[in-house]
């Protein structure tokens, strides 16, 4: 068909040819560097959304550990006897100071005290432990073995269907261990 068409239609057909090939090669090209502009977009993106999460969970760490250890170290300072009074209305402060805090939990054997206040949509209720149980589980052992604050191993809450940790710290009373308070945190939130 080429053989038969004159020079004229010779021209047209290379030039025409010619021209489709140089769009394609600037469409390609231009494709190329969209997806590079896009791929540099995404990982600012994604470097600047993992850094805001990360400073957003750092903060709310120090936040629940600075208040759960002042509020461990309000209550060594009690005497027994007032703390079986006055720790179910500090245990609720804790959960009015701190929105990711959803519970908040007690032991000092001494005092036959073991008791956690669950915040609930419009209240907080109290609901008391046996003290040899609590005495053998993770959020109470560990900080008295470690002698420190600790954060225990996610758990899943079949009460309210979520995934939950505790941040639980020691009760010293002059340096001397006498129980744990752990603030109980949803991990909903990150999401």
């Amino acid at each position: 068909m080429i053989r038969r068409m004159g020079i004229t239609g010779r021209i047209v057909l290379l030039v025409v040819a010619g021209t489709g090939m140089v769009m394609l090669a600037v469409m390609l090209l231009l494709s190329l560097a969209s997806r590079r502009m896009l791929e540099a977009e995404l990982k600012d993106k994604m470097i600047t959304d993992t850094t805001g999460a990360a400073y957003r969970i750092e903060a709310v760490q120090r936040a629940i550990a600075h208040t759960t250890t002042a509020v461990a170290d309000r209550i060594g300072a009690m005497h027994e006897t007032v703390i079986t009074q006055q720790a179910p209305m500090i245990l609720t402060s804790l959960l009015t100071q701190a929105d990711e805090v959803s519970g908040a939990a007690l032991c000092i054997p001494s005092s036959q005290t073991a008791f956690s206040i669950i915040r609930s949509d419009s209240s907080a209720n109290r609901q008391e432990f046996d003290i040899g149980m609590v005495e053998t589980e993770d959020w109470y052992t560990l900080p008295r073995d470690l002698d420190a604050p600790v954060w225990t191993e996610p758990y899943y809450d079949a009460h309210n269907r979520e995934l939950m940790v505790r941040y639980a710290a020691p009760v010293r009373r002059n340096g001397a261990f006498i129980g744990v308070l752990a603030a109980e945190v949803s991990l909903d939130w990150l999401s």
